[in-house]
């Protein structure tokens, strides 16, 4: 079984409390945005693969997405328990 590790950026962990702590809207779809300069919609993350030395570097970007949805996500992606 495949091991994966899980890393916090080069210049520390980037998680952190939103300033609004209104519940999102996490039943929309997504919008595909491809613009780095527009901010997500609160309740939506992103995955983007970037080609490394070593494969693929995957970084992923979200707003005000609940720590349960952020580990559901992970379970799809590596496809166990995380």
């Amino acid at each position: 079984m495949p091991v994966y590790n899980l890393l916090v950026a080069k210049n520390g962990m980037k998680m952190k409390f939103s300033s609004d702590q209104t519940v999102p809207n996490l039943n929309g779809q997504a919008p595909l945005i491809f613009d780095n300069s527009i901010a997500l919609p609160r309740g939506t993350m992103k995955l983007i693969p970037t080609p490394s030395l070593t494969g693929l570097t995957m970084t992923l970007t979200g707003s005000a997405v609940p720590v349960s949805k952020l580990t559901s996500m992970l379970n799809g992606e590596v496809g166990r328990r995380v």
